[in-house]
């Protein structure tokens, strides 16, 4: 009978360890550094090869992060850097750069979505943006003393907002009334938010005041304080893990979630980039060009030659799977002169590849991945797509074909049978090719009919003339594949309806097991 107790326990506990892990969406990038946590980390391996999947170029500036839900790309754009005078809020194709939506955005320098809305943020107000009528609803006023730099972001829970303006405040998600403000319950109205992380459980600030930095701990459902750390000098970066805080600054600290410090790191030089939080380690990169891994414990994993952007431009660091990407700028003495983004392993820190981007195309705000695809927003209007998954390419062939655009589908089935032929599936490869060959040569085989369309649709038109769109024409570098079989089930669903057909098994077992005499 106790044996069969403990089973009952374990399957339990594997089915809410599978619920759990389940939770984590890699296929979306609904938030800042990809979810609350700030962790900047998603379990879908990234490209390991830098290729192009898509281009797209609008004239003017994405200097604030891509957003990535339900298989689209959500980007705020701007007419101009420094001379602003509209804004924009444009819905791509996560798959194709199909520019699906283009809405006047009311001079936000915010935009994000938040479950089935978009929210935009002004100096002083905070809107919902409708994306099928272009109606631009007031929700709320904020504090003037607002949240302008490309690294500062609210934090969406489940019910509320936590908004980082002087002081910070959060509010109701189905109302947008006040619930507290963090002036009043740290008993402080000066403190100035510097970076901010979060779960339903905790939220944690670095807080500037009077040049003194110091992490806050609250209650996301009052607003009270837990518990105060100061001073930490040049701490600036954020993650909140199961275990543990990590805040990054002159030193790297861990912090446990009650307050107590658990151990710190000393870099060569005080850090520069964000945290990422991986499966079994924390990376950063330093102002003395290197990039860090170092395991949960504190202890260095290993050290490599990274260059970092000047202080006056961020370094940003984004983990996919195994691989750490590091996206940089370079400058002279009055503007940028190149952008990088750089692959590493995140096993060993081996470069896997490099990608430069010339002086016009530099990168500001922190790119976005899901799926496998890396979304860069550049200053001057160009938005980029990397991928190496070859069934990527291939799913892009079959759309673009589902639209009647068969040089552009053709191109694309060319790069997916490139890709997996390197990758060494030279049976796919194969496949891929011949549907090629019957794409060009119709005469002699003409495609099967499920692939064909009669009549291709009309494509989205542009909603306004102002802003000209290159359409996102594949071009030679742009990775061509055919349709592959469909995905099998994941293990871990099949895992998942073992586990919850064995918990009732097991327990009528239990009940009925015949009494021994």
């Amino acid at each position: 009978m106790e044996t069969g107790k403990k089973l009952l326990v374990i399957l339990v506990a594997v089915y809410f360890s599978l619920l759990s892990a389940a939770s984590f969406n890699s296929s979306e990038w609904t938030d800042y550094l990809g979810n609350p946590q700030r962790t900047g980390y998603s379990a879908i391996e990234g490209p390991d090869m830098p290729e192009v999947l898509w281009k797209v170029n609008i004239p003017g500036d994405f200097d604030t992060s891509p957003f990535i839900t339900d298989d689209k790309v959500l980007l705020l754009w701007k007419d101009s850097m420094y001379h602003l005078v509209k804004t924009k809020v444009f819905i791509l194709d996560l798959l194709t750069g199909d520019i699906l939506q283009e809405v006047d955005s009311n001079l936000f320098f915010k935009a994000f979505p938040v479950e089935n809305r978009i929210l935009g943020f002004s100096i002083e107000s905070v809107y919902d943006l409708d994306l099928n009528s272009g109606e631009i609803t007031f929700l709320a006023s904020i504090p003037k003393k607002s949240f302008v730099m490309t690294n500062m972001y609210p934090l969406a829970l489940k019910d509320r907002i936590i908004i980082p303006t002087t002081p910070a405040v959060c509010l109701s998600m189905r109302d947008f009334h006040t619930l507290w403000n963090l002036g009043e319950t740290a008993s402080d109205p000066g403190l100035e938010p510097v970076c901010l992380a979060g779960d339903e459980s905790m939220v944690v600030f670095i807080t500037s005041k009077d040049g003194v930095l110091q992490l806050l701990a609250v209650d996301p459902s009052t607003g009270k304080l837990r518990w105060r750390i100061d001073p930490l000098p040049a701490a600036l970066w954020l993650v909140l893990g199961d275990d543990a805080v990590y805040c990054g600054g002159k030193n790297l600290w861990a912090f446990s979630r009650d307050g107590k410090r658990l151990w710190y790191f000393k870099p060569d030089q005080r850090i520069v980039s964000n945290i990422i939080l991986g499966p079994d380690a924390v990376y950063i990169v330093d102002e003395g060009n290197n990039l860090y891994k170092i395991d949960l414990d504190g202890n260095l994993i290993w050290k490599t030659d990274c260059e970092v952007s000047p202080w006056v431009l961020e370094t940003h660091l984004i983990g996919a799977g195994t691989i750490l990407y590091c996206i940089r700028n370079v400058e002279d003495t009055v503007a940028v002169t190149r952008s990088f983004v750089t692959a590493y392993s995140m096993e060993n820190g081996s470069r896997l590849w490099e990608l430069e981007f010339g002086p016009s195309h530099y990168v500001r705000a922190s790119p976005a991945i899901a799926d496998g695809i890396l979304v860069i927003g550049k200053a001057g209007g160009e938005i980029i797509t990397l991928a190496s998954d070859p069934h990527l390419f291939a799913k892009q062939g079959d759309a673009f074909l589902s639209k009647g655009q068969t040089e552009e589908a053709t191109s694309s089935y060319e790069k997916a049978a490139e890709l997996y032929e390197r990758k060494g599936d030279m049976s796919r490869s194969q496949e891929i090719q011949e549907q090629i060959h019957e794409l060009r040569n119709p005469s002699e085989s003409p495609p099967p009919e499920s692939t064909a369309p009669s009549k291709p649709p009309e494509s989205v038109p542009s909603s306004t003339p102002e802003c000209t769109s290159q359409p996102p024409t594949p071009e030679s570098t742009m990775p061509t594949t055919s349709p592959e079989p469909s995905a099998l089930i994941p293990l871990s669903a099949v895992i998942l309806v073992v586990v919850l057909m064995g918990i009732p098994i097991t327990y009528y077992l239990i009940k009925h097991k015949p009494k021994s005499d």
